[in-house]
């Protein structure tokens, strides 16, 4: 048995999955963009203690020390 299903519900239901898989896609890729910030971040933090171990704190360090406190 043949279900007939009209062209315009037909097109309605395309489009409204469409927009759907673009919302998703559009979602997954700013939570990876997110991630990716926060690795980076992350990253550059490692650097600065590392340098800040060899080299004694710098001045960054020391704003950023005196800001936690107040």
């Amino acid at each position: 048995m043949h279900c007939y299903f009209p062209l315009f519900l037909r097109t309605y239901v395309i489009r409204i999955c469409s927009l759907r898989i673009l919302e998703m896609s559009v979602a997954l890729f700013v939570q990876l963009d997110k991630r990716i910030a926060g690795i980076h971040f992350a990253a550059d933090r490692h650097v600065a203690d590392a340098i800040s171990a060899i080299h004694g704190p710098t001045p960054n360090a020391i704003l950023d020390a005196l800001s936690l406190e107040s």
